[in-house]
């Protein structure tokens, strides 16, 4: 059934908020849950500044929730646009086409949370403070734009991400087990550690390297990957990829790649021959692949510089040295 959505009054919000922090919620709910549907927590108007040259634009007076605890509640078509949440929980919590942009969340805790349709470009998803980076348990996240989005290193368990905008993204530190991604994915990244971790000040630097990604059962067989990037150390060993000849998961590519080069030189000729050569050693040398085991190169991503017969051939020879 659909019910209507309220409208809400500035001191309806305001008395709203007062009792979110205070633990307090007293609003009707629908199948469940506290209806907030279609509340607007953003405040001020927006500013445009200037930091070294480049300019922005802003939220002014940006609403702040710390260690609130957000429980049974469907956020629904609700505006929380330049939010920050710091140390907060969301526990059965429906974000269903919620308006998200520039929105932070610090250390915060999600559990059992769909988010549906919703808008979270540009924002903070899981940065940390301190040691602790916030974590995602038994989250769906279904036709969502994420681009844009950021991460220090928070934990993803039993997370689905199913249809969403995620061109660009760069997952740094993140850390999954159960995972599933479903739909395109082009140009995101996935790291064996983080290497933009916060630190609040030279005497609490935090080691990304005591907070490994992982990599736990990752399902990527229903993705599209194009350009996706595994690095620094990254295990895939139980992740799971499309099937095809699109997708070459590369074994031992401090053994592999050498082994291509030797083929490239004997079998390669002219132009080919110096493609190859070239995108190899950026393979084999790659710094930021240098301490793991595996390597996955698709198609597409090739496709876009080089010709059919050219990928063809070049997937055939790194295939004929991993025998």
């Amino acid at each position: 059934m659909n019910y209507p959505i309220k409208k809400w009054t500035d001191e309806e919000i305001e008395r709203i908020i007062s009792d979110l922090k205070r633990d307090k919620l007293d609003v009707d709910k629908i199948d469940g849950l506290y209806d907030l549907r279609g509340i607007s927590f953003t405040s001020g108007r927006t500013i445009e500044k200037d930091f070294k040259g480049h300019k922005y634009n802003t939220q002014e007076n940006n609403r702040e929730f710390k260690k609130t605890k957000f429980h049974n509640i469907d956020f629904s078509s609700v505006n929380i646009e330049n939010t920050y949440f710091t140390n907060c929980e969301f526990i059965n919590v429906l974000f269903n086409q919620t308006k998200a942009q520039n929105t932070k969340f610090w250390n915060c805790k999600f559990e059992d949370v769909q988010f549906i349709k919703s808008n979270f470009k540009s924002s903070v998803l899981g940065s940390n403070i301190g040691k602790k980076s916030g974590e995602f348990n038994r989250v769906k996240f279904i036709q969502c734009d994420l681009r844009g989005t950021s991460y220090s290193f928070p934990y993803f368990l039993d997370v689905e991400f199913l249809e969403c905008k995620l061109k660009g993204v760069d997952f740094d530190g993140s850390r999954f087990e159960n995972v599933k991604f479903k739909g395109l994915l082009d140009s995101v990244g996935f790291r064996g550690h983080g290497l933009n971790i916060l630190s609040n000040s030279l005497f609490s630097k935090v080691n990304p390297h005591k907070f490994p990604n992982p990599m736990k059962n990752v399902d990527f067989v229903q993705a599209k990957l194009v350009g996706v990037d595994f690095s620094d150390g990254i295990d895939l060993s139980s992740c799971s990829f499309p099937k095809g000849d699109g997708y070459l998961l590369v074994e031992n590519i401090n053994r592999t790649y050498p082994r291509s080069i030797e083929l490239v030189n004997k079998k390669f000729n002219g132009e080919s021959k110096k493609w190859a050569l070239g995108l190899l050693n950026d393979m084999l040398w790659n710094d930021s692949k240098r301490d793991q085991y595996y390597d996955f190169i698709d198609k597409a991503m090739l496709l876009e510089h080089y010709d059919q017969t050219f990928v063809d051939s070049l997937f055939a020879l790194i295939n004929e040295a991993k025998g």
